[in-house]
């Protein structure tokens, strides 16, 4: 459910700002808007454990979901659409909190199951702009929103855990460099992801040559590209790589590919702009999970659910600032350096936050020895 509402957004906006008589730049707005509401409903994740459980946080936050949905479903014009797209986040962020939370006390490698259930959660994003496409060509661009509440209401419904319904305490994360380091790999791998899944389907109009209503098939090409990184993560990691050793190979692949085709706009064609797009979109993929998880791990007393919600956080800020700065200059190549530059700075800060958690055994034994 939340892969198909990560890309339905997104994947509408041509065709929406067709609708709305407004460009599709500007409609853009909406995404930096949702991570707003994603920011809220992350800082909000943490505060329920406290007096609800599990099952009720979820269930509630599902209905918010489905409130944004709808109201996405019924705007009559672009300056309700954006400001649905609020709604939206909020629910959405909660729920991503708890879910990350719940596979952290379900295994102690995190990394990879997270790998796993982003791959499922991308499959399910690369099929949804294509059903907006047959939607939106035969019926009406708005009815996928209305599917989707459905679905949200349906969830929200019927939600039901399989471990007992608790209520957790609250706890502080004592911050650290580590922490420290991948709250800034957050900020910008998810800004920089924002900004080629926000522009996806505008790139496919425009550099494409696809009108409004297929354009939606841009966001599902992501999706897929998206998904086809997950699962090749899935099948390397651990066995064949580490996950840190991981997380630096993609990161830079993501981060190079984009700045070559920046550097190289007036002398490359749009197909090998399109080609340096959906290589950064392949090495992407796997990028959320693997910082999440290394997260989690390196810090193995840390409450899960606090954690996880200070990391979605960071995701939130960087989904809202680096869309949001790129909105001054709205523009395709722009778009490409603003992202580059995103993975790239991710990528130092991965490699500042892995080398600090490596040490931390290293000091644990050190200490060990000094007090024998």
């Amino acid at each position: 459910m939340l892969g198909a509402t990560a890309s339905a957004l997104p994947a509408s906006i041509p065709a929406l700002a067709l609708e709305f008589e407004v460009s599709a730049s500007s409609l853009v707005a909406a995404v930096p808007v949702m991570f707003v509401g994603l920011f809220f409903g992350v800082g909000l994740a943490p505060l329920g454990p406290a007096k609800f459980s599990d099952i009720a946080l979820v269930r509630g936050f599902s209905f918010v979901l489905a409130t944004g949905l709808f109201l996405l479903a019924i705007s009559p014009q672009a300056s309700m659409f954006i400001s649905a797209a609020f709604a939206l986040g909020l629910g959405f962020g909660a729920l991503e909190v708890l879910g990350t939370a719940a596979s952290k006390r379900l295994s102690t490698d995190t990394a990879s199951r997270l790998t796993r259930l982003n791959a499922i959660f991308a499959i399910s994003a690369f099929l949804t702009p294509i059903l907006f496409v047959l939607l939106s060509t035969s019926l009406s661009p708005k009815l996928l929103f209305f599917l989707l509440f459905i679905a949200a209401v349906i969830f929200a419904v019927g939600y039901q855990s399989e471990h007992p319904a608790t209520t957790q305490g609250r706890k502080l994360i004592r911050p650290n460099k580590t922490i420290a380091a991948f709250l800034l790999v957050t900020v910008f791998y998810v800004g920089a992801e924002t900004v080629i899944a926000s522009w996806s389907a505008v790139m496919a109009s425009e550099l494409g040559g696809l009108d409004a209503q297929l354009a939606a098939i841009g966001g599902s090409s992501f999706w897929g590209l998206l998904a086809l990184g997950r699962l090749m993560s899935v099948a390397l990691t651990p066995k064949v790589l580490e996950p840190k050793f991981a997380l630096a190979l993609w990161l830079a692949l993501a981060g190079i590919s984009l700045m070559v085709a920046w550097v190289s706009w007036d002398v490359v064609s749009p197909a090998g702009i399109l080609v340096a797009f959906g290589l950064a979109a392949i090495a992407a993929g796997p990028c959320y999970a693997l910082i999440i998880g290394l997260a989690l791990d390196s810090q193995a007393g840390a409450h899960a659910v606090a954690l996880t919600s200070t990391l979605v956080l960071a995701g939130a800020v960087g989904g809202f600032a680096l869309p949001g700065i790129l909105q001054g200059f709205a523009s395709i190549q722009s778009a490409l350096v603003t992202a580059g530059a995103g993975f790239l700075a991710a990528l130092i800060f991965t490699l500042l936050g892995t080398a600090t958690s490596s040490s931390v055994p290293i000091k644990r034994r050190a200490n060990e020895r000094i007090n024998s």
